[in-house]
């Protein structure tokens, strides 16, 4: 337990070594933040509060604490269609009139899922995160030791110069593709993670959460909601239904009904409907970030535009020579190195590698 609340801890830690992205970040460490506070919160909510909260409508020696176990563990319902008439005066509310037809009632069971389900996606969105921290194996924090700050004139000696200038002109570096190809893998792993969880709200939402969205904001943007229904509160009703079956002393079957409010629906809805949103977001940022890293690694012209944004006043033949003579994985690292280094220190390093090269341009081919 203890091991699981430093990892989430560290979430909310600034790392003195970046060994990915922001929108690396925005999956795996504010996505995960957020899912596992909705899970927390829910549960607390669920185990140490009132979630549900049903009365009688008839006589009956029941205990209303049975009762209200009763309805939580099996389910609540409410009827299909609009409920006729006016609140208050011809209905009890929506979806609680009678209904003889068990075809016409909705039955609300996720909610018994919500803490878990959003534990278990918190867990799917930090695998990637947990698995680049082991395929990169601490390189960029060795790589860039020491050289953060503004005064790295001590450090940045001609030893560690020649050290990483060594490191990208070796011809055996080529390896360094697979560094950069996992990155990319994880980077298609949080793609795919942001849409396989629409599909799986989707599917414990009973095919109501993928048209969650445009649905909520159509029914805010109207002019009339009177005669309307709000698609949050048949999804997340804060009333229900719940039937009780039991044996009378001659042992005939007896009905007990219930007036359910889940009052824990309230937090439920306000969460799937930013997750909603959330998701979306997460979906097209992966999408860019996907074409982003493919046009990276296919086309060199677009790794000499990032390298020069990152050297001011450097020459931007002597940016052309290194690019071309560095694989795409030694120039991902060199890449991902300027963010960890001193700006000065980074043009340096990159001035080296144009010298070494042009002295020996068989070395980085």
């Amino acid at each position: 337990m203890l091991e699981l609340v430093n990892e989430i801890r560290k979430l909310v830690i600034y790392d003195p070594v970046c060994i990915d992205n922001v929108v690396f970040r925005i999956y795996t460490r504010a996505t995960v933040l957020f899912l596992t506070l909705c899970s927390a919160l829910l549960t607390f909510k669920t185990y140490f509060g009132n979630p549900i909260n049903c009365f009688r409508t008839e006589n009956s020696n029941i205990p209303i604490e049975a009762i209200n176990s009763f309805c939580w563990v099996t389910s609540t319902a409410i009827v299909a269609e609009k409920t006729p008439g006016i609140k208050g005066i011809d209905n009890a509310g929506l979806g609680m009139r009678p209904s003889q037809n068990e075809s016409d009632l909705i039955e609300q069971q996720y909610y018994k899922w919500v803490c878990l389900f959003l534990g278990l996606q918190a867990l799917m969105f930090y695998i990637p995160r947990a698995l680049w921290i082991v395929w990169e194996r601490n390189i960029m924090s060795f790589l860039a030791k020491d050289l953060a700050t503004p005064l790295a004139q001590n450090v940045w000696t001609e030893e560690k110069r020649n050290h990483l200038t060594n490191y990208f002109s070796n011809s055996y570096m080529n390896s360094n593709n697979f560094y950069a190809i996992r990155f990319f893998v994880c980077e298609l792993l949080n793609l795919l993670n942001s849409i396989s969880q629409i599909y799986f709200l989707d599917l414990l939402l009973n095919g109501k959460f993928s048209l969650l969205g445009p649905a909520a904001v159509t029914f805010a943007t109207a002019y009339d909601t009177k005669k309307m229904i709000d698609p949050l509160k048949q999804i997340f009703p804060l009333t229900g239904k719940c039937t009780l079956n039991t044996y009378g002393p001659s042992g005939t079957i007896q009905y007990y009904d219930a007036f359910c409010i889940l009052s824990l629906n309230i937090i439920n809805e306000k969460i799937f409907i930013i997750l909603w949103f959330w998701l979306i977001i997460l979906c097209i940022l992966g999408t860019i970030t996907i074409i982003y890293r493919l046009v990276m690694f296919t086309h060199p012209w677009a790794r000499i535009y990032l390298l020069q944004a990152q050297t001011r006043f450097l020459e931007r033949k002597k940016i052309i020579n290194v690019v071309r003579e560095l694989p795409f994985g030694d120039w991902f690292i060199l890449y991902q190195l300027a963010e960890n280094v001193n700006p000065v220190v980074f043009r340096e390093l990159v001035e080296q590698l144009n010298i070494k090269i042009t002295k020996n341009p068989n070395e980085c081919a």
